[in-house]
């Protein structure tokens, strides 16, 4: 699941820069995105900047929760975002678009199932060979090319090792695009990837690209996710099993959503409710 984070920082909004207050925003699964400060900004408003640990903060989608004093002459209010958008300040809804999004899925490492790892040993040492991958191009679709892309996190010390590869599906949009419109689209790949691997999916790392600015976003999920061990044998099937034909089973699978809605909303409503039981 998105990872939960706290931290403090100075807070605005686009319309007056100036009037600063100190704050703190949490973010949670279980709450989603929480901003208490020092006073108290108006009630409508729709959009709070921030600066916090060196990153640039965009509240969007904000609703005034309340306000409560504190010590004399000193109230606080808080406010609940819809988005959080880490990395860069956006001043107006039409402001938020990307030309690209990365989003690491839960299950996806699992599903795409790329072997990368060779190992052999003797009495004198052990050589592990890792295998960069290249991104790997599936389809282009109405409004953007997808594709599968790999990142690689490495870290040596004097006595352990580490190297982890993280698997992204990536949309690359023609033109700009509202990040509205990008979630639709990271909603139906959701949906396949749910599909194929026959358990509810969930985002894990949402990453955009504006303007050569890598910007990551956080929102509430509005089931429960569960991180459960998936084996590829349980799985309807896997991307080795379907990428000769992958990018045909996406262009349809987007090209007739609409015609499948009623379908769509009956089985995956069903799988990603935690109340009922699984299959």
């Amino acid at each position: 699941m998105i990872d939960n984070f706290q931290c403090e920082g100075v807070w605005y909004t686009p319309d007056d820069i100036q009037d600063k207050h100190l704050g703190t925003i949490s973010f949670s699964q279980e709450e989603g995105a929480i901003l208490k400060i020092q006073g108290f900004f108006k009630e409508n408003i729709q959009i709070i900047l921030g600066e916090a640990n060196g990153k640039l903060f965009t509240l969007y989608k904000c609703v005034y929760k309340g306000m409560r004093g504190h010590s004399p002459g000193i109230d606080k209010s808080s406010y609940y975002a819809n988005i959080v958008l880490v990395g860069a300040h956006f001043n107006k809804p039409e402001e938020i678009k990307f030309t690209e999004l990365s989003i690491n899925y839960f299950c996806l490492d699992e599903w795409v199932d790329v072997k990368n790892f060779d190992k052999t040993s003797n009495e004198e040492e052990i050589i592990i060979k890792y295998q960069l991958n290249k991104p790997i191009d599936i389809v282009s679709i109405v409004n953007c090319d997808i594709s599968i892309n790999f990142a690689t996190k490495f870290s040596l010390n004097r006595k352990e090792v580490s190297l982890t590869r993280q698997t992204f599906l990536t949309l690359r949009f023609f033109e700009e695009t509202l990040f509205e419109t990008c979630r639709n689209a990271l909603y139906h790949l959701q949906n396949f990837l749910s599909l194929v691997t026959t358990h509810h999916v969930f985002p894990t790392k949402i990453y955009g690209i504006k303007e050569n600015s890598t910007v990551e976003c956080f929102y509430r999920m509005y089931f429960s996710p569960q991180k459960t061990t998936i084996e590829t044998d349980d799985m309807l099937f896997t991307y080795s099993l379907m990428k000769e034909r992958l990018g045909t089973f996406l262009q349809n699978w987007f090209s007739k959503e609409e015609l499948l809605r009623p379908i769509h909303h009956l089985y995956f409503g069903s799988l990603y409710n935690p109340a009922l039981p699984p299959n």
